[in-house]
C-alpha cells in the first residue's frame, strides 16, 4: 500500500468528521482552535458519526452497512465491489456527519450543557467566549449603545446592527442611525445613517442605552 492510497483511504474515514468539525467551526462562536485539537475533533466525532452509521446498519439490517466494510479500506487490493460499498458507507456517515455538526452546533449556540450545569450547581460559567461575546449573543442585542472614543475624544450613540465575533481578527461594530458627539462636552458633531467602528472591542468604552429606546418606541406608538 502507497502513501497515495493511504492518504485516500484515510480521507474516506475522516470526511464525515471534517464535514461536521467544519460546520462547528463555522456556526459556533469559540477561541482558535490549535491543530492537534482540530484533528483530535476529526477523529472523535468521525469515529462516532460512523458508530451512529452502522447502529442505523443494525436496525434497518442493511448488510452493506456495517464495520466489515469499512475494514476492507486496510486490505492491499481493494475490488470494484468492495469499493462500491465503502463509498456507501462514506456517503451514509457523511450525511450523518452534517446532521451531527448541525445539531452540535445547536447545542454549543444556546450554551446547552452550561445551563445544564448551572440547573445542577456544577458550574456557574456562561459558556461565552468574554464579555463581549456574552452580550452581543444574548436576548437584548442588539439595542442601542454609546461607543466612547477616549483616545480620539468621540461619542457614537446608534442602534447595534452587527458586530464581529470577539474570536475574529477583524474587530468591528457597525450602528445604525448614529449621531456623533465631542464625548469631554457632549455637543453634537453630526449624524449619519451608519458608522462601521473599527477597534470597538479592544479600544473603546461601550456602554447600554434604555432610555432613547423606549422614547423611540413610544414615539413609533
Amino acid at each position: 500500500m502507497d502513501i497515495s492510497n493511504l492518504a485516500v483511504k484515510l480521507l474516506i474515514l475522516l470526511i464525515p468528521g471534517i464535514i461536521s468539525v467544519l460546520l462547528i467551526d463555522a456556526l459556533t462562536i469559540h477561541k482558535k482552535w490549535p491543530a492537534f485539537l482540530f484533528f483530535t475533533f476529526f477523529f472523535v466525532i468521525g469515529f462516532f458519526n460512523y458508530a451512529l452509521l452502522f447502529l442505523f446498519g443494525d436496525l434497518t439490517n442493511l448488510t452493506i452497512i456495517n464495520l466489515k466494510t469499512i475494514s476492507v479500506l486496510f486490505d492491499q487490493n481493494i475490488y470494484y465491489d468492495q469499493l462500491k460499498d465503502i463509498c456507501i458507507c462514506a456517503i451514509g456517515a457523511t450525511i450523518i456527519g452534517v446532521i451531527t455538526g448541525l445539531l452540535l452546533s445547536a447545542l454549543i449556540y444556546n450554551k446547552v450543557l452550561f445551563m445544564v450545569a448551572r440547573a445542577l450547581r456544577l458550574s456557574y460559567k456562561t459558556g461565552n467566549v468574554d464579555i463581549w461575546s456574552y452580550y452581543f449573543t444574548s436576548q437584548d442585542f442588539p439595542g442601542w449603545v454609546v461607543v466612547r472614543d477616549l483616545e480620539k475624544d468621540l461619542m457614537y450613540q446608534g442602534w447595534v446592527r452587527a458586530s464581529t465575533d470577539s474570536s475574529d481578527d477583524v474587530d468591528e461594530l457597525l450602528l445604525w442611525d448614529v449621531s456623533v458627539y465631542t464625548n469631554s462636552t457632549g455637543e453634537l458633531i453630526y449624524n449619519a445613517d451608519f458608522i462601521l467602528i473599527p477597534g470597538a472591542h479592544k479600544n473603546m468604552l461601550i456602554e447600554k442605552q434604555t432610555i432613547q429606546k423606549n422614547n423611540k418606541e413610544s414615539s413609533n406608538e
